[in-house]
């Protein structure tokens, strides 16, 4: 897992504080299996993650993309220039590819929580590399 104060900084990535931080938690979310890979078409309970909708939530629990995660878990601060999924005044491109990667719907949990990582050590977001998912 990534620590608080590992990689860029905020400054460094173009973001806010607290969506750096959003982005930390979501990634070890991730890693620790509490968001886990969710499909469109059935979920499955609980905390899921798909990089093919902002966010959707029913009886069962809730399902997001990384971006709707961050929204999420800091009560809408985190990339708040975002609506809906469409990302309104995000000059970064890294920072667009890590919330529009290739291929959406098949990003699986494990290849997310890679490609956050990607951003937040290096500033580059890198799908290519985790293609393969879980």
């Amino acid at each position: 897992m990534l620590a608080r104060n590992e990689g860029k900084t905020a400054q460094e990535l173009g973001i806010t504080d607290i969506e750096r931080e959003a982005l930390v938690m979501v990634m070890n979310m991730l890693r620790t299996g509490e968001i886990k890979f969710g499909a469109l078409s059935n979920p499955g309970p609980g905390k899921r993650i798909n990089m093919a909708t902002w966010r959707m939530t029913d009886e069962c629990g809730t399902v997001a993309c990384v971006g709707g995660w961050c929204q999420l878990l800091t009560s809408g601060k985190a990339f708040a220039h975002t609506y809906g999924g469409t990302m309104v005044h995000v000059g970064d491109y890294q920072l667009q590819r890590l919330f529009f990667p290739p291929r959406p719907k098949h990003q699986k949990a494990n290849a997310i929580a890679n490609a956050i990582e990607s951003f937040l050590m290096t500033g580059q977001t890198k799908w290519e590399k985790y293609h393969a998912g879980d």
